[in-house]
């Protein structure tokens, strides 16, 4: 797996002794037949992923009655997908989780104990065990809650450093604001400093977060990956100074 989505229930998994269900790639049928066949009782799917699998024509057909659980992220779900996926799958708990690979992966949760109501069942959660999460503006001052702004975090999670790439990692965790010297010789330590993580978010007065379908940096304009759903167009909004630019 390139990036670290299903970190937060690696290892967890493993603790109470569970099984792990991988299907090669995504597609409805398969991830219906394998829940079904294994009595799968979590999963992690990304909301384009819930939207096929809610309008998927043989979706009655599957046994789901085992799941419990389907944490969902990287982007935020529309209120259409989420109610046609409560419908579909009553009793199932979706949970909306943020985090990056560079977070390891987990930055903020709902509470699996608290079903939210009203305008709650759209937020992130609160951060997890050992994260700060603030809100900050273009200069990295934290704004007021209910302000929109960058999200910034900060936590022992963050990641040290790429593997056998120092250089790249020196790049990168500089970049993310680790405030570290790129010639200096410890560039995989852990500096307390608030690290970017080039998304947009809101916080409620009681630090609950929630993601405006906004980013600031490396906007996908093709498409998501292979397999990971079937979005034909995006929408970019560029702040003022940013320009578009192909490529990599």
């Amino acid at each position: 797996m390139f990036h670290l989505a299903d970190g937060m229930s690696t290892f967890a998994v493993i603790m109470v002794g569970g099984t792990h269900v991988f299907i090669l790639r995504f597609e409805p049928a398969e991830l219906l037949t394998e829940i079904a066949r294994n009595r799968v009782t979590h999963a992690v799917l990304v909301p384009t992923m819930i939207n096929a699998v809610v309008n998927f024509p043989g979706l009655a057909g599957h046994d789901v009655s085992s799941l419990q659980v389907v944490a969902h992220g990287a982007s935020p779900m529309q209120d259409a997908v989420r109610r046609k996926a409560t419908a579909a799958f009553p009793g199932v708990r979706f949970l909306h989780v943020y985090g990056m690979t560079e977070a390891a992966p987990l930055v903020t949760a709902m509470d699996l104990g608290i079903e939210p109501t009203g305008e709650r069942v759209r937020s992130c959660g609160r951060p997890a065990l050992l994260m700060d999460v603030r809100i900050a503006d273009a200069d990295d001052r934290e704004v007021p809650r209910d302000t929109v702004g960058e999200v910034q975090v900060r936590g022992p999670n963050i990641m040290l450093g790429y593997w056998n790439q120092p250089e790249a990692s020196r790049t990168v965790l500089y970049q993310l604001g680790k405030n570290i010297d790129p010639s200096g010789p410890c560039w995989n330590c852990w500096d307390p400093d608030w690290a970017s993580t080039a998304g947009m978010g809101q916080s409620h007065p009681e630090l609950v977060l929630y993601q405006p379908a906004e980013r600031l940096t490396h906007v996908e304009t093709d498409g998501p990956l292979e397999g990971y759903g079937l979005t034909a167009y995006s929408v970019c909004r560029f702040q003022s100074g940013l320009v578009l630019r192909g490529g990599w």
